[in-house]
């Protein structure tokens, strides 16, 4: 209190000393807050503070702090002494400003649920762990844990998707707005909503996709399995299944849409039986849930054995949609899988003579490898998409380092005793990138919990 007020005379001239009754405050801006600190004023018995328009604050004591403002505005703080009759004792407002926010070009934050995807905009990351999610806003940091509600998209309003464990035990296909839950209703196309979830949402939010569990006796279990697709027009509030297609030479096992583009394809996942009796994985997509969907990257030899096929659960678009990424498969003597990337717009199929899984990529063309199965591993490695020599591959950290200038070992990620080599040794996975490619979202498991990282490339903004 003495720093305060000795900082408040300091202008004064002796003329000008005030006595000690006058209502002196000052204000000190820290990140996003403004505290307040005065002098009691004889006979007051309590104060009363107003920011801006805001509501008044009451209080007995002599500091008060005002939180969660916005950046780069100016703020102004009314401040009153009130007497036990009521009357205005003293009263007076200063003004103060509160700077432009600098973000570092890396933060991170340790959950007990990671995060496992950016919205295109890359303001807010979501994730699940079994039944329950994580949303964090990236704009002033806030995480909410959402017991039995699990996430697996956001769109660019933090409106989040997935499924919801209220009265139904294995969860129901809900959206997540401002805090309230919205439970999807499937009543349309199926009797018994026992199981379902939206996967995917577009980046405006006006369309979203997703699965349900398919009885015997819905209309279409003989198209699509034990699990079916559906699409959710937000806008309208309706739901409707894609369109299928006829499957002469193998019986299907499931069909679960994964992904959505800004221009509402949709990336499917079909587990099948093929001519050998063997369970196959096959990637569809409709271009629009009008037209029957399509494989690709998919052959197979005369008896319908398969010899190639791009299909994993863990494959998604990327943010334009114009890549499918993740992994494909070869069928020979043995099973070989690779990571992969297949180009929509050249039907070019890229893949990458190394262990692991494409966990993400840039609409121009930065690849993303985790050198192990989704989910696990010990780095990422970085690439392009036409360079398939896995000695050249960089390392996450390198490549910040030496593409962007971002020491990311200097940080102490709170799980790693080598505060040198912080960063690669957790089995850090790039799994979300911003539709501009300029924000990466990463995570890894520790021994304190998940550590979600954001990396801005165009350092701190």
């Amino acid at each position: 209190m003495c720093a305060v007020m000795a900082l408040c005379f300091a202008s004064c001239t002796p003329e000008e000393e005030p006595s000690s009754t006058d209502l002196l405050f000052a204000l000190s801006v820290r990140e996003n807050s403004i505290a307040v600190t005065w002098n009691a004023v004889p006979e007051a018995v309590f104060y009363e503070l107003q920011l801006d328009n805001n509501d008044v604050v009451r209080t007995d004591k002599t500091t008060h702090i005002f939180e969660d403002l916005e950046y780069n505005a100016e703020y102004t703080v009314n401040l009153k002494a009130i007497a036990l009759t009521g009357d205005i004792l003293k009263e007076s407002t200063r003004s103060t400003t509160i700077g432009k926010r600098v973000i570092p070009a890396y933060r991170e934050w340790v959950t007990e649920i990671p995060t496992t995807t950016i919205s295109d905009n890359g303001l807010w990351a979501v994730g699940a762990f079994g039944m329950d999610g994580v949303i964090i806003n990236l704009g002033n940091d806030k995480i909410t844990i959402t017991p039995n509600i699990a996430f697996y998209d956001v769109d660019n309003n933090g409106v989040a998707v997935g499924s919801y464990q209220g009265e139904v035990q294995s969860g129901v296909a809900a959206m997540y707005i401002d805090g309230e839950i919205f439970e999807i209703d499937l009543s349309s196309i199926t009797a018994n909503n026992t199981m379902s979830c939206l996967t995917s949402i577009t980046p405006d939010g006006s369309y979203a996709v997703g699965w349900y569990a398919c009885s015997e006796d819905d209309v279409y279990y003989n198209n699509y399995g034990m699990y079916a697709p559906f699409c959710y027009d937000v806008v309208n509030n309706t739901v409707s299944i894609p369109e299928p297609q006829p499957r002469p030479f193998y019986s299907v096992n499931s069909h679960s849409p994964h992904a959505v583009a800004p221009d509402r394809s949709i990336l499917g996942c079909e587990q099948s039986y093929v001519g050998d009796g063997r369970a196959i994985m096959l990637n569809t997509i409709w271009e629009d849930e009008y037209t029957q969907y399509e494989y690709f990257n998919f052959t197979y030899d005369e008896k319908y054995n398969p010899i190639t096929a791009m299909g994993d659960t863990n494959n998604r678009f990327s943010p334009s949609g114009r890549y499918v990424y993740g992994n494909t498969s070869y069928y020979t003597d043995e099973y070989i899988s690779y990571p992969a990337v297949y180009d929509r717009e050249t039907n070019q199929m890229y893949t990458f003579d190394s262990i692991g899984s494409v966990t993400s990529i840039t609409d121009d063309g930065i690849v993303f490898i985790n050198d192990s199965l989704y989910g696990s591993g010990s780095t990422t490695y970085v690439t392009t998409l036409t360079n398939n020599d896995p000695s050249t591959f960089q390392t996450l950290e390198a490549w910040l380092l030496y593409e962007y200038g971002i020491d990311v070992s200097m940080y102490d990620s709170q799980n790693d005793t080598d505060p040198d080599n912080a960063y690669t040794l957790d089995g850090v996975m790039v799994l979300g990138v911003s539709d501009d490619g300029k924000t990466l979202m990463t995570t890894t498991s520790s021994l304190n919990g998940w550590v979600n990282s954001v990396i801005y490339l165009d350092g701190t903004k």
